[in-house]
């Protein structure tokens, strides 16, 4: 991160904008994602986007790949403004790339409060954009969680739960319950006490 950080400065001390240029801010930023950087990757993807905007620079997969990025970026970081101008201004081509759509269905499942689509985009999440869900994640598990209590009653199964929020394994959705402070217990959530505490 280091090295690829003194070669983005290099190039921009010397404004040098070529192929070259584009592959290291997009190295750097896929990096950054990797490590959970996202201030870092931030910086990247904002040099990107005006990089991206000469089709010499860049591969149309890069390009798409990172809108992708770019549209899950303003979701986790709830910039609604931006967000929805950067939609509005996607070119066409760009929005039928595969990447992109990922990106606004995850959009489209996250204003319209659907967790069940949103937990089977997180877990079939292209290239890098996992690791942009990831910091969302929670956020959205937290309302899912809320949704689920207040629907069901008086109880779900905790592995039906686990799958439907795209936990890894049971022990991480049990210890994710117990951080939640919720009520359960013999394989069930109990949604009506943890409504309550919800």
């Amino acid at each position: 991160c280091d090295q690829l950080k003194s070669i983005r400065q290099d190039l921009t001390v010397q404004r040098i904008k070529n192929q070259f240029t584009s592959l290291v801010y997009e190295t750097h930023a896929r990096i950054s994602l990797e490590k959970g950087d996202f201030g870092e990757f931030n910086q990247c993807q904002t040099q990107l986007k005006i990089l991206h905007e000469d089709p010499h620079l860049s591969s149309f997969d890069c390009r798409s790949e990172f809108a992708a990025y770019r549209i899950l970026y303003m979701i986790k970081t709830k910039n609604r403004l931006e967000l929805n101008q950067e939609i509005a201004e996607l070119a066409n081509d760009l929005r039928l790339h595969y990447t992109v759509k990922h990106a606004l269905a995850v959009n489209s499942a996250v204003t319209l409060g659907d967790y069940a689509s949103f937990f089977r985009l997180y877990a079939e999440a292209p290239f890098m954009s996992g690791y942009l869900m990831d910091g969302f994640v929670q956020r959205e598990r937290y309302a899912a969680i809320i949704a689920i209590c207040r629907a069901y009653r008086p109880s779900v199964p905790i592995d039906w739960l686990c799958k439907t929020l795209a936990f890894d394994d049971l022990q991480d959705c049990l210890g994710y319950l117990t951080e939640c402070k919720l009520v359960f217990g013999d394989g069930f959530l109990d949604t009506k006490l943890s409504s309550a505490l919800l």
